[in-house]
């Protein structure tokens, strides 16, 4: 066989990665890291097989071809799939809505003017903010003046703090330390709106770019249900979950939280990282609901300096009752 042929072979492989990745539980780190690029992953897959089925090698172009589908089939539930409903009722509907952003500031981003812009945009009754330093706490004080008075936060030097904003009073807010073994600050509360109370827990997990990193990351995946399960029965769990939804442990912590992504529905909308165009962007910048709310709106920021895009969300909730 002829080296060109071998080459070819082995980034043939490469490229099927994200495709044999999530079915590949308890396999090695790097594998599971490959699990995050799906539609890339899909779109290489079928050119290429594609390709290769033109230079009449039918077999191997057979196999990308099968790849590249099974890439497709997992981004069904986001483009395809229904949005949650939540309530019926046109007067719910407005009553009822609930706004939450997400924002990964990056620590080290210069470009404060932007970050709050957005937020001021997006007007949100809760914000999560991520990677949250002593330095931007400061930098979002009039935020907390005027717009998001009530707050809990948990700055730190480095890209692990986290602060939980909110027009409505936070009671029985708490730092959490660690989130499961993941090592990383968890902030939980229960929001007192006009609607009545809505558990909520901010999360910021490890990143999967170690064996150490991963298996720390699934901790905290798997810690969730714990971690609210004495939060009202309305609950909303949001952050930077260094996690797509194809990531291992990702799908199991939903069913053990009996949790929802609020994403399916809207598209894939990678949120980092967020100088590679949309293509190449991965979504672990989640917001996730108990049964019954609704989404009426899911969706990115522009840039704001940030490594991430900002989550904006628009939820509908469920009667208290």
């Amino acid at each position: 066989m002829k080296l060109p042929s071998i080459l070819y072979g082995l980034f043939c492989l490469v490229a099927c990665l994200p495709a044999l990745a999530p079915g590949a539980a308890g396999g090695p780190w790097w594998l599971d890291l490959a699990s995050h690029f799906q539609l890339p992953g899909c779109i290489l897959l079928l050119l290429l097989g594609l390709g290769t089925m033109l230079g009449k090698r039918l077999l191997l172009g057979g196999l990308l071809m099968v790849c590249g589908t099974t890439c497709g089939y997992r981004l069904l539930p986001p483009f395809l799939g229904p949005a949650l409903a939540g309530p019926s009722a046109v007067a719910q509907v407005v009553a009822n809505q609930l706004k939450i952003s997400v924002v990964n500031v990056q620590y080290d981003n210069p470009d404060r003017a932007s970050v709050l812009a957005d937020i001021r945009k997006a007007n949100p009754d809760v914000l999560v903010v991520v990677e949250l330093t002593p330095e931007w706490s400061e930098a979002l004080l009039p935020l907390k003046e005027l717009q998001l008075p009530y707050f809990v936060e948990e700055a730190k030097a480095g890209p692990f703090g986290i602060g939980l904003y909110a027009k409505v009073p936070i009671r029985k807010a708490e730092v959490l330390e660690t989130l499961g073994t993941a090592g990383t600050p968890a902030i939980r509360g229960v929001l007192e709106t006009q609607h009545g109370e809505v558990g909520i827990l901010g999360v910021h997990l490890p990143p999967p770019i170690s064996r150490e990193g991963t298996l720390r990351r699934d901790a905290g995946l798997a810690a969730i249900a714990t971690a609210i399960a004495e939060l009202p029965h309305r609950r909303i769990v949001a952050g930077d979950f260094n996690a797509t939804p194809w990531s291992r442990g990702f799908a199991r912590m939903l069913e053990q939280a009996t949790l929802l992504d609020a994403g399916p529905g809207h598209g894939v909308q990678g949120t980092w990282p967020a100088r590679m165009p949309a293509l190449f962007r991965v979504p672990i910048d989640h917001v996730l609901v108990s049964p019954g709310f609704g989404v009426s709106r899911y969706a990115n920021s522009g840039s704001i300096g940030s490594d991430h895009l900002a989550r904006h969300a628009t939820l509908l909730m469920p009667d208290a009752h």
